[in-house]
């Protein structure tokens, strides 16, 4: 049985939740969330069932070294943390220490939330940060070769039209090109031959000249002799080809992210370690991350020693690719930050949080830096906005679930440290992601089902306008308006004539729209949209079909009824907010009909 349907099975086994990955009938879920993010996910018992379930599966795995879940408990050790963004604590915190690294020549013997790790290609996701709140978009869509001079001054050199294969185009690489890894450029620079073919152990390969004299890193003490002056470094990647054209696929590289640490300097006329310091270190607080390795390492972990480590060797000019270290409680912070927004707007944080290119499985993107799965045990498709990093003796991943508002974060170190992240990953996103949607589900139960009713003048002033709303969850997505009445008429049937099909064919559910704005007397108005089901959306796609298909085509109509002289001064048909009290646990105490822009209060 391969590990990860072992994971599964575990996890339906441990916490009861074994959904499936879409239903093959039945309304289709909208891209994003179902439901409001639970605000108070640990009070759930998914959740605690969860948090058992995640621990129980981590100790017996490190007892038992045959187990579907395979840690490595005498090499490796790591830490855990899953979280949401409104609660204080966290959901549960977890810390493992290997026995067999009890006792290094520097560093901690114990872990905890502020140890410092190398978390590796992590650093991509800070430097993409760190432009981000420094920058925004501004140039995002602009050829890099505006910012590093000696890009432009290659591409004047060089008739890259006449020959691509060999030579790059540096003025069609833009700066987003580079955070997304579409660029096109290769992995890492340019090593020298000696050291190339000390690396390859291929015989008989066809004798090169070696690299020039000014792209070598001569007299460098850094990680795999990496070039260490800029000079050498440009030059080591000018040495190389290109592997795509720019935008054709991706290319997992890490000296793009120099690039844009370069280019980042010349904008700001700032050393990068500087920016990274201003833009994210100061404003978030951290104190365990850092460009370079500390100058302390009583409070880092460094297994064994530094050389079997790799702790503080310096990657030189790789450092915003792979370079960086943090440590649990900073990286959570930085995943907290991301989506609360506390930096970036919401508008430059949901564009940024989109994936750039599906990959060929269907079921991962890639991003600017991410690397986005699709979760499974959800009726729904569920995407994880994730980076992962590995260096040496470490590896870490930072997982966000923008859905429920939470992520989990790992860091491990030792001998298995990139498969024990891995795994831990695995598990954690097994367990908790379908508990974080029963946890939202239970709280739009408790919080927003119910019925509504209210009865106000009419806008002529001789009668009145009288409204009846029921909401449910059942086993569709969004919340099920079982019943809908404006003034005895059931809008539900009003609906039904308008598409031609039978009243009890037609479905109609709430899905949140992620607006906000001031309520009456100290609330807040959440807005949702309606989405209308006909029978052909709710309908098995025929086997093969694509085009023809049925399936999940309702956003092509939502905001289909919002002219405001058609139908209604105040919004929509298909246009509502929630009632919600400020403060305490946000109690929802009516809704908003947009269209006659009447506040219903909720009865039940």
């Amino acid at each position: 049985m391969k590990t990860s349907r072992a994971l599964y099975l575990l996890a339906a086994v441990l916490t009861g939740n074994a959904g499936a990955a879409s239903p093959s009938t039945g309304p289709c879920a909208l891209s994003g969330p179902d439901f409001p993010a639970p605000k108070h996910p640990s009070d759930t018992a998914a959740l605690k069932k969860t948090v058992t379930a995640f621990q129980q599966t981590v100790e017996a795995s490190l007892k038992n070294s045959s187990s579907a879940v395979p840690l490595d408990a005498q090499g490796t050790t790591f830490s855990f943390e899953a979280w949401s963004i409104h609660e204080d604590a966290p959901i549960q915190t977890y810390h493992y220490d290997a026995s067999g690294l009890s006792d290094p020549v520097e560093g901690v013997k114990k872990v905890t939330s502020d140890t410092t790790y190398r978390i590796g290609s992590l650093s991509k996701l800070f430097t993409v940060y760190t432009w981000l709140a420094t920058d925004g978009y501004k140039h995002w869509n602009e050829p890099i070769t505006k910012f590093i001079p000696e890009l432009g001054a290659y591409d004047t050199k060089q008739d890259a039209d006449a020959n691509n294969i060999d030579h790059f185009r540096w003025s069609t690489i833009t700066v987003g090109a580079l955070a997304s890894q579409l660029s096109g450029i290769q992995k890492d620079p340019s090593l020298p031959e000696a050291l190339y073919t000390q690396l390859t152990p291929i015989p008989n390969l066809p004798a090169s000249e070696d690299l020039p004299e000014n792209a070598k890193g001569l007299n460098c003490t850094t990680y795999s002799f990496l070039a260490c002056t800029r000079e050498t470094y440009l030059n080591s990647i000018l040495s190389s080809h290109p592997v795509y054209a720019p935008y054709y696929q991706p290319v997992y590289s890490d000296m793009a992210y120099s690039l844009l640490a370069f280019a980042l300097e010349n904008i700001t006329g700032t050393p990068f370690p500087t920016i990274f310091e201003n833009a994210l270190i100061k404003p978030l607080s951290l104190s365990s991350t850092s460009y370079d390795a500390p100058k302390d390492l009583s409070n880092s972990i460094i297994p064994i020693n530094d050389t079997y480590a790799t702790f503080t060797l310096s990657l030189s000019y790789l450092q915003p690719g792979g370079g960086f270290y943090s440590s649990l409680n900073d990286l959570s912070a930085i995943g907290r930050s991301i989506l609360t927004s506390s930096l970036l707007t919401p508008q430059l944080r949901s564009q940024w949080m989109k994936p750039a290119q599906f990959l060929a499985d269907g079921a991962s993107a890639i991003g600017a830096p991410w690397e986005i799965y699709q979760a499974l045990g959800t009726n729904k498709t569920t995407w994880m906005y994730t980076k992962s990093g590995d260096l040496g003796k470490y590896s870490g991943y930072l997982v966000l679930l923008p859905d429920y508002d939470a992520g989990f974060t790992i860091l491990a170190a030792g001998e298995s440290a990139s498969s024990v992240s891995r795994v831990l990953a695995d598990v954690a996103a097994t367990v908790f992601v379908p508990a974080l949607e029963v946890a939202a589900k239970t709280e739009a139960s408790q919080n927003l089902v119910g019925e509504y009713m209210g009865s106000f003048s009419n806008s002529t002033g001789d009668g009145k306008d009288t409204f009846e709303i029921a909401l449910e969850v059942d086993d569709g997505p969004g919340l099920n308006m079982v019943n809908y009445t404006v003034n005895g008429v059931d809008m539900r049937d009003a609906f039904a004539q308008i598409y031609k099909v039978e009243r009890n064919e037609l479905q109609m559910r709430l899905y949140p729209s992620e607006l906000t704005s001031p309520g009456p007397k100290e609330t807040q108005l959440q807005g949702f949209r309606m989405i209308r089901y006909r029978p052909s959306t709710v309908a098995k796609a025929p086997q093969g079909a694509v085009f023809s298909s049925p399936r999940c085509q309702e956003w092509y109509n939502i905001g289909g009824y919002t002219s405001r002289n058609s139908y209604g001064l105040n919004g929509g048909l298909d246009e509502f907010a929630f009632v919600v009290a400020k403060g305490g646990k946000g109690e929802v105490t009516g809704l908003m009909v947009k269209t006659w822009d009447k506040v219903l209060q909720k009865v039940k």
